[in-house]
């Protein structure tokens, strides 16, 4: 996002988070809650995982225009 908008690449993140809305992009998670040791996707464990609504998501927001994941975990899930 940074390098899309243009922003040095070190704010910190709240700040971030703030010039997304500014541009019109929202942040979503796809997974809702799961076990993980580390922080990579591959260490996710499926017992237990659990996702948020895309759908509901997607009802609620008529606006929304694209989505897109960063992640295999998160397109495999929705």
């Amino acid at each position: 996002m940074a390098t899309l908008f243009g922003w040095p690449s070190d704010l910190p993140y709240k700040t971030r988070v703030v010039l997304l809305g500014e541009q019109g992009v929202g942040l979503w998670d796809v997974i809702d809650r799961a076990r993980r040791v580390g922080s990579l996707d591959s260490a996710i464990d499926n017992d237990g995982l659990e996702t948020n609504a895309l759908a509901q998501l997607i009802c609620q927001e008529p606006d929304l225009a694209t989505i897109c994941l960063n992640g295999q975990k998160a397109y495999q899930k929705q």
